[in-house]
């Protein structure tokens, strides 16, 4: 039996790391080193922050997941054409982060769909 599952969609790997953060109960306020800043401004989905190879390191100390995972993650979102696309309603739902297919209308309110950074 082969997976022939193709989503129109990938998840932004913060949206990976809060759930993780979620599922251990860590939460992610009120501390200050420099790993919990990054890690907050990735769930958060800030523009420019991103997965490189030495966060990638870090995230895998720090859980117990690889950092080839982390990176292939941030990969897969970097590359996938409707990453970077966002419904206007819902931006502020679930902090932002409910992705729409591209160039279409959202599924959940029928809301426009842009492009994000």
């Amino acid at each position: 039996m082969t997976n022939d599952y193709n989503p129109d969609y990938a998840t932004h790997p913060g949206e990976h790391l809060e759930e993780y953060l979620e599922h251990d109960g860590y939460p992610i306020t009120h501390h200050t080193d420099e790993l919990w800043e990054f890690m907050s401004a990735l769930i958060a989905q800030k523009p420019g922050v991103r997965i490189d190879s030495r966060r990638a390191r870090q995230l895998a100390e720090w859980t117990k997941y690889s950092a080839d995972l982390w990176l292939n993650l941030q990969a897969q979102y970097d590359t996938h054409p409707n990453s970077h696309y966002r419904c206007t309603v819902h931006d502020h739902w679930e902090g932002g982060k409910h992705q729409c297919p591209r160039g279409k209308y959202c599924p959940k309110c029928g809301g426009k769909v842009e492009k994000v950074n």
